[in-house]
């Protein structure tokens, strides 16, 4: 999958807007799948529909419990909440399904949020954490609609090196250069 990633960021980055300085990234996702994200000054453009636009997708770590969640986002442009709500992390060919909401609220300003169960250095699907060079993600949000439509949007994220370095500090996972599975640093004895 490593060499998937290396390819798409190598070979896929296509200018799309000269006078606005936007460029096209190409990810592979699951599934043999490609998805199109346009990348401005200011990082990966939000996700949206008619519906909904994507507000957040990222990491909150908790270095007192050394772990973290990804947190999602999305505001209601019609004000109405969806029935359902999954994200999924499609960035490597086995899917993780992050956020499920059968129920979803919306708070202030009509905004969703909802944050996945923790992660922690022992969880496998970490190993994106040990990748050299920046790390992108593809977040594949399905939403239903109050009136039963399923929309489906794709988010990027990217982890550059000078995140994923404290992250995994973090956590307590071994430094970069260490072989094997994600795991908890040895803790040496009082």
């Amino acid at each position: 999958m490593k060499t998937l990633f290396g390819i798409g960021m190598l070979a896929l980055l296509i200018l799309t807007g000269c006078a606005t300085g936007d460029v096209g990234m190409v990810c592979p996702i699951s599934g043999g799948e490609t998805v199109t994200f346009v990348l401005t000054s200011k990082g990966p453009k939000p996700a949206e529909n008619d519906d909904f636009l994507v507000v957040g997708a990222a990491i909150i770590p908790n270095v007192e419990h050394k772990q973290f969640v990804y947190s999602f986002g999305l505001w209601s442009k019609k004000e109405k909440a969806p029935k359902h709500v999954t994200v999924e992390d499609v960035s490597e060919e086995k899917i993780e399904l992050l956020v499920d909401d059968a129920a979803p609220k919306l708070e202030a300003k009509y905004v969703w949020k909802q944050d996945s169960a923790p992660k922690t250095a022992t969880d496998p699907r970490l190993g994106w954490l040990y990748h050299e060079g920046n790390s992108p993600r593809v977040y594949r949000f399905t939403i239903t609609t109050d009136d039963g439509r399923q929309l489906v949007m794709y988010q990027l994220t990217f982890y550059p090196v000078f995140i994923k370095e404290p992250l995994r500090k973090i956590l307590g996972m071994a430094p970069l250069g260490h072989s094997g599975p994600p795991q908890a640093a040895s803790q040496p004895a009082d």
